[in-house]
């Protein structure tokens, strides 16, 4: 009698990374439809649905869109999408950016900002620290949204529930939804002038 036992562990993983890698492109692929066929009136509610399209697939508390001012010196907080259980962070209108120079500078620098624990933020993010605790956040990203060469913006994806390790593909996911967005307020912007 010859018995012949596999460890299909390996196998497992790689079929649920490939299943995975499957439905982003998925989502990537039905957002890219909407963006590109929305009506001009209709934009805000599709970046809305799209925040919460976002969320639900990468299993997050909170997605928000936030454009910044020309110079660099305030935000926009317009679109926000919040997971239930959790109230929007913000009300509209626009905030100062003055405080929170070290996530700024980081953006100005294209840089990609992963916070798997917002709590070991350190006294040099101490103002970012203290505004994503007071939403409730353990961990968030953010990925630079430009136009051209100019920052225009952020989208940022956090997790109220746990501590969460980012992983490429969530980087990846949350940089091809925020140019999706931004190419299609600019488009808008053109449109409208």
């Amino acid at each position: 009698v010859l018995v012949v036992l596999r460890d299909l562990t390996s196998l497992k993983v790689a079929e649920k990374a490939l299943h995975y890698q499957q439905s982003m492109a998925d989502v990537v692929r039905r957002l890219s439809h909407r963006f590109t066929t929305v009506s001009l009136k209709n934009l805000p509610e599709e970046i809305e649905n799209a925040l919460e399209a976002l969320g639900q697939f990468m299993v997050l508390d909170r997605c928000y869109l936030r454009l910044f001012s020309a110079d660099l010196s305030s935000v926009e907080n317009g679109y926000e999408w919040a997971g239930p259980g959790y109230a929007r962070s913000y009300q509209g209108g626009t905030a100062s950016l003055s405080h929170l120079a070290w996530s700024l500078e980081k953006l100005k620098n294209k840089d990609v900002i992963t916070i798997s624990q917002i709590s070991t933020l350190s006294s040099e993010a101490a103002a970012e620290r203290e505004l994503w605790e007071h939403q409730g956040l353990k961990s968030i990203a953010l990925a630079p949204l430009l136009i051209g060469k100019r920052l225009a913006g952020f989208l940022a994806g956090g997790s109220a529930r746990a501590v969460r390790e980012w992983t490429e593909e969530d980087i990846y996911l949350l940089k091809q939804i925020g140019e999706m967005m931004i190419a299609a307020l600019e488009r808008r912007t053109h449109l409208e002038n």
